[in-house]
């Protein structure tokens, strides 16, 4: 076991005063290991150790739970003048040293410690650095931006981080070299505080990046340098390979032999706010995909928000990243803390709201969002049986000033309420009003369950008397104080009975129903409904499922129409178990409920619609009974009976959710449901039993129009070739890989693709080929990132990323990256702005061409060359501009077409190009436009659009335009539709629930619908067209 001994230095007024060192030891081996430093270091100022201890237990810290943010924390206070870190085991056969220079985050050195006289080797280092840094002379004063990650293959994170950790290390050792250590930030923005200044060392001479990149092979990967001057020019570059001797050590020979030749550039006072831009900039390019990167994220935010603290960009920018959300798997209690206490830091004193707290502001003072700071004291509440006192302490504080905060605030809102006389201005401030009560029943914002009972329970009778008051002052608007699904007021109510004994509960449970109920909104009704079930429940707890079901029904029966639960509905769950009833392998909550609603729905259906509907007829009726799909039946009816224009914005709701699975069509159904068109089933064949269908993992349209389908098995893939004149059906390969079913068993849409002669699986960072001559499979891994699209050409196979486009041999081998967005000095962007909102949703080569493709940018088509190394804008709107949540369902390749489909609420887009004719057209309609980034960069020259449809439903998953109509697949749980441009009225009816994608035919009249399990061909009759 490791222990940790620290001890402080700080640089003296005087250099002739002995420096002064705070010394701390951890455990027996490291206290023995301090006692000898201390004395073979006479000319040292050992700072007191009952100073240290009374430090401690004024900050309620032990020498056992000291950690790197505890120590920032005490360097003031102890205001000793270097900072050393030395670790040992037990034996003391291996021991660590790090030396720092508090007052500006440098790191001097960082040294393994010989086993013979380590105490001896320990002074020694440190009066080596003291003399450096009395004396700088010529002294070069590194600065590290960090380590950027430029796209490395996810199975070389480790070793590549490794391979920087060990450049970085070394650096050290050479000699007139300071590095400034970014982690130590903080302590220098606490000086500039205290004395109004930076110390003297505070600006470095020169940036040090290091770049971890895709290499030339699976199994490779590169180490890049960069040496910036502080303005921001690039000094010096040099490159390692993994697969080299020694990467780290070739690395640190190159930036030796360049330092002793080049002098360092002089110091510019902006050189501050120049490194904080860039680290802002690096920010930019990191995701959340993981944990980890996250991290990495908000520390580059972090480090730009303490070198230049009055920016409010950075500032906004941090709190945004700090908001960790309702995860499923809550973060460690020592992460949670480190975030609160930085958030508490951003928004401070004020909470971000400088409005509640001062009559005048001045104009461009932001205000901040206090949501990360709710989302982390909710999840420290939820772990709070495994919080230490110490840990409690440090919460408690923060805590009670934020719910003074929003006690100053609510009563700001009150006097404002109370103040008002128009009908409109009370309900928009009574909106407020309510949720700012409701929010004192959450224990998190007290961490004391009896204060909480307290303060909640006068909050919300106050509120009741209020709404009163603006009820016999003026008629207030008949509308809704709280959201449609309200669940975030459940859950506080339901957080805040759970406070109270079960007899306590109920009995506040059924005060509060009728308050609730005696409002108009709906949302209140709601809330009575719901508080007289947690009301039953408590009082007669139901010990079997059956008395579970009857205390139910009741209350279900008087419900409001609402959402069906889902297996992530975690209240459901939670008040089942209050009532004693414990989840087992067989018995889910929010299941339960839902069946129990579908049972009470069934027997509300309403009689048979009259023969004039399309889902009038015997037979359909009883194929939804046989599959238990009657309320979905219900809802089709009402859908059917609705004008066009109310179709294509309906939604049938029981589609919505992923329990329901629609069952296979039969042909004989399908042609009943749709009179006007031709049906044809192409696979299976019409022998095959249904119950023998194998579900669609993936499907493509090659030139020629065949349809190829990748079906899934038990424990297999099958790739099949339909011929969609003669329904032949072509088996072409089959799958057994286990590394490619475990990936397939994730969502991800449709993945399959073709392209000279093979077909190829995308799977994240994995691409499967299969040749479609039988061949066999062939893996293509470690790529940079999620792949969007594949093409092969000639000899080379083209992965294109989000962020990067490379091309590799067949075999894996000799990897090259042709586009990267990562890449400072890539020539295809003109500026960083437009590098960093480069992202690529889909990649198709272009025919004919050598290395020319089709690329699917932000907003729209863009032409690629990959030897010129150049962007064309083609096809660009705003408009097309991707919306948040989009599938790549919604890119849809046909033979030579692309096709691309865009959803932004009431507005929708459809843009298609040939790949052949090298020309493309674009349409879009709806309500309203959206609102959309003027930010956002696009070429000097925007494509207009064509024409603007009326009436265009929302254009959900794959699309086709054919003899003036549009079909849309819709995706898994969203009914396809189908839109007629000319007339929309006109529009045949169309009833394919669940489609998985969709293709033209070759016949230029009929369409390829791919269903979970099954291929149609649709054929309009005459009349429709």
């Amino acid at each position: 076991m490791k222990h940790l001994i620290i001890l402080f230095f700080f640089l003296a007024a005087q250099q002739a005063m002995a420096s002064t060192v705070a010394l701390l030891g951890r455990g027996e081996a490291g206290q023995n290991l301090a006692d000898r430093i201390f004395a073979s270091s006479p000319e040292f100022d050992f700072v007191e150790r009952d100073r240290i201890q009374a430090v401690l237990q004024e900050r309620k810290l032990s020498g056992d739970r000291l950690d790197s943010v505890a120590v920032r924390r005490l360097a003031p206070l102890l205001k000793a003048d270097l900072f050393v870190l030395v670790s040992a085991d037990k034996e003391e056969a291996r021991a660590r040293l790090l030396i720092f220079e508090p007052a500006n985050g440098f790191r001097l050195a960082d040294e393994q410690l010989p086993a013979e006289n380590p105490e001896q080797a320990a002074a020694g280092l440190i009066r080596q650095k003291q003399t450096l840094i009395e004396a700088p002379g010529q002294t070069v004063f590194l600065s590290t931006t960090g380590i950027r990650d430029r796209a490395l293959p996810r199975r070389h994170w480790i070793d590549a981080h490794r391979t920087a950790d060990e450049f970085q290390r070394r650096l050290l050792r050479l000699d007139r070299l300071v590095l400034l250590e970014r982690e130590e930030l903080d302590t220098l923005i606490r000086e500039r505080q205290l004395t109004g200044s930076f110390g003297k060392l505070a600006a470095a001479s020169r940036l040090l990046a290091l770049e971890l990149g895709p290499g030339r092979s699976a199994d490779e990967y590169f180490c890049r340098l960069l040496l910036y001057a502080p303005g921001g020019t690039v000094l010096f570059t040099a490159e390692a390979y993994s697969t080299g001797d020694d990467p780290a050590g070739t690395l640190l020979e190159k930036l030796a032999h360049y330092l002793k030749r080049t002098p360092p550039p002089p110091a510019a006072s902006d050189d501050r706010k120049a490194e904080a831009a860039r680290f802002f900039e690096e920010a930019r390019w990191y995701k959340s995909n993981s944990l980890e990167e996250e991290q990495r994220m908000i520390a580059q935010y972090r480090t730009a928000w303490l070198l230049d603290p009055d920016n409010p960009e950075y500032r906004r920018a941090l709190n945004t990243r700090l908001a960790i959300g309702y995860r499923r798997s809550p973060l460690p209690v020592p992460l949670l803390l480190e975030r609160l206490e930085l958030v508490n830091a951003v928004l401070g004193p004020e909470f971000g709201d400088p409005w509640t707290f001062r009559r005048k502001v001045p104009r461009g003072t932001p205000h901040l969002s206090s949501e990360p700071l709710d989302q982390i004291l909710y999840a420290l509440y939820e772990q709070r049986d495994r919080l230490t006192p110490e840990q409690q302490s440090r919460i408690r504080p923060v805590v009670d000033a934020y719910r003074a905060y929003l006690q100053r605030r609510h009563t700001k809102l009150r006097e404002e309420l109370l103040s008002l006389n128009h009908p409109g201005d009370i309900h928009i401030s009574l909106y407020h009003y309510v949720h700012g009560s409701l929010k004192f029943l959450q224990p998190e914002f007290y961490f004391n369950p009896a204060l909480c009972i307290t303060q909640g329970s006068r909050q919300i009778a106050a509120m009741f008397r209020d709404i009163a008051t603006c009820r016999e002052k003026k008629p207030v608007p008949n509308s809704i104080y709280l959201n449609d699904e309200h669940s975030n007021t459940r859950r506080q109510l339901h957080a805040y009975l759970r406070l109270l004994p079960p007899d306590a509960a109920a009995r506040q449970a059924r005060v509060w129903a009728p308050q609730f109920r005696q409002e108009e909104p709906a949302g209140f009704q709601l809330l009575a409904e719901w508080l007289d079930l947690y009301a039953a429940l408590r009082e007669a707890p139901p010990r079997t499922r059956d008395e579970l079901a009857g205390v139910l029904r009741p209350v279900l029966l008087r419900r409001k129409p609402c959402r069906l639960p889902s297996e992530h509905d975690e209240l459901w769950t939670e008040l089942i178990e209050d009532a004693g009833i414990k989840p087992d392998a067989g018995f889910a909550a929010w299941r339960f409920i839902s069946d129990l609603l579908r049972e009470l729905d069934s027997r509300s259906i309403p009689p048979p619609p009259p023969p004039v509907d399309h889902f009038s007829s015997e037979r359909v009726r009883k194929f939804f009974e046989r599959h238990r799909l009657m309320p979905l039946l219900a809802q089709a009816v009402e859908y059917s009976r609705k004008p066009y224009a109310e179709q294509v914005s309906a939604r049938i709701g029981a589609l919505d959710f992923p329990p329901t699975h629609f069952p296979p069509w039969s042909v004989d159904l399908a042609a009943e449901l749709h009179p006007e068109f031709e049906i044809r089933r192409l696979y299976p064949a019409a022998a095959s039993p249904d119950h023998l269908l194998m579900p669609v993992a993936g499907a493509a349209q090659d030139a020629s129009g065949s349809v190829w389908l990748l079906l899934k098995r038990s424990n297999a893939l099958t790739l099949h070739r339909i011929d969609p004149a003669s329904g032949a059906n072509a088996r072409i390969h089959a799958v057994t890989d286990r590394q490619v079913m475990d990936r397939l068993a994730k969502p991800g849409g449709n993945r399959l693709s073709l392209s000279a002669g093979s077909a190829f699986l995308r799977l994240g960072d994995m691409v499967a080929e299969l040749p479609l001559d039988g061949a066999p499979v062939r893996l293509h891994t470690d790529l940079p990132g999620k792949v969007v699209g594949v093409e092969r050409k000639d000899d080379r196979i083209w992965f294109a990323t989000e962020g990067i486009v490379l091309s590799g041999r067949t075999d894996g081998t000799g990897r090259r990256v042709h586009l990267s967005k990562f890449d400072d000095t890539c020539r295809a962007f003109p500026n960083a702005d437009r590098r960093y909102q480069f992202r690529l949703r889909g990649f198709f080569a272009e025919p004919g061409e050598p290395d020319r493709f089709l690329l699917i940018g932000e907003c729209g088509f863009v032409r690629f060359d990959a030897d010129a190394g150049t962007l064309e804008p083609l096809l660009q709107s705003r408009l097309l501009l991707q919306p948040q949540h989009e599938s790549m369902d919604n890119i849809q390749r046909s033979g030579e077409s692309v096709l691309l489909c865009t959803n932004h609420p009431d507005f929708y887009a459809v843009a298609c190009w040939n790949l052949k004719q090298k020309s493309g057209e674009f349409r879009c309609g709806g309500k309203r436009e959206p609102q959309l980034p003027r930010n956002l960069l696009l070429p000097a020259r925007e494509t207009p659009p064509v024409q603007r449809w009326q009436n265009l439903p929302p254009l959900w998953g794959a699309a086709c335009l054919r003899n003036g109509l549009l079909y849309t697949s819709g995706g898994n749980h969203i009914r396809s539709l189908l839109f007629r441009p000319d007339a929309p009225a006109r529009t045949p009816f169309w009833f394919f629930p669940q489609l998985f994608t969709l293709f033209p035919d070759p016949d230029g009249r009929s369409i390829l619908l791919v269903t979970r399990h099954q291929l149609f061909k649709v054929t309009p009759k005459a009349e429709v067209l």
